[in-house]
């Protein structure tokens, strides 16, 4: 009744409940609620919470990217980091934007000199475009929290599909010059994921599920994809495993937070082109 053989062992099967991935189950149950806390209560304790997180990925970026080199840029970023942050308790937004572009102008100045310096105020608007792209969404004037819980539902899922997708299927690898354990398999469930996890949530939310958020969920999915990739090179050409021991299961806070970054700032950017500053995420969720 039930194959045997070598053709049975090429059906694929979930990976076993590994220490791994009970530490990812236990990380994500604890950063689950703090994620969500951010989104509902909003104001200057969202501030307040992702300008921290921001600050320990800038500290561990430094320490992949400079070997402590950026040391004598610290007083710099802490500037740059409270600036911003009162920026964005004060609601300014625009000045907060400001702040980062001309952070990034520095940034392309000190490249074109050759200067390593480059990569650590390129670090710092790696960090702190998360706490811009979350308060930019979380202050808009409608669906903020749906937006927030919309992103993360997305990414959350993306990555659960990705991970068993490639343990269980495995397969031809997705670029192992940049990350040798990511798998087409795992690259396409994922989308496949995050597309799925943006129908359940549209209605949930009572949102309208159309084409055009079937598409923000791919881009959304795809930019988480292109975060995680994003931050597997930067580690790859400083030649480092981790980013950190922070997180039980999953390095450090850079390694559990690339994906969200990159799609909390796509997520930004198609909410103020639509809606602007202030209806960000009604720009984002409306269509």
């Amino acid at each position: 009744m039930f194959e045997t053989g070598p053709a049975a062992q090429k059906i694929p099967r979930l990976p076993p409940l590994t220490d791994e991935l009970k530490k990812r189950v236990i990380s994500a149950l604890l950063l689950a609620p703090l994620g969500f806390s951010v989104a509902f209560f909003g104001g200057w304790f969202a501030v307040v919470i992702t300008t921290f997180v921001a600050m320990l990925i800038l500290s561990e970026w430094n320490d992949v990217t400079s070997d402590g080199r950026a040391r004598g840029w610290f007083a710099f970023e802490i500037a740059v980091a409270a600036f911003t942050a009162i920026a964005l308790i004060a609601r300014w937004e625009w000045v907060a934007l400001l702040g980062l572009v001309a952070v990034a102008c520095l940034t392309i100045f000190l490249a074109l000199r050759g200067s390593n310096a480059a990569w650590a105020t390129g670090g710092l608007i790696y960090a702190l475009s998360l706490p811009l792209s979350i308060v930019i969404l979380l202050n808009s004037a409608r669906w903020g929290f749906e937006a927030a819980v919309f992103i993360c539902f997305v990414i959350w899922t993306t990555d659960v599909f990705a991970y068993f997708a490639g343990k269980g299927i495995g397969g031809p690898k997705l670029w192992p010059a940049i990350s040798p354990k990511k798998t087409w398999a795992g690259f396409i469930a994922g989308l496949t994921g995050g597309v799925i996890a943006g129908g359940v949530m549209s209605l949930i939310l009572g949102l309208v599920w159309s084409l055009p958020l079937a598409l923000l969920a791919f881009a959304l999915s795809l930019a988480g994809h292109g975060g995680d990739l994003y931050e597997s090179w930067v580690k790859r050409h400083f030649d480092k495993k981790d980013s950190g021991q922070l997180i039980p299961g999953h390095g450090g806070i850079m390694d559990r937070m690339d994906g969200l970054l990159a799609a909390f700032v796509v997520a930004m950017v198609v909410g103020v082109a639509r809606g602007g500053l202030h209806d960000c995420a009604g720009g984002l969720l409306s269509w």
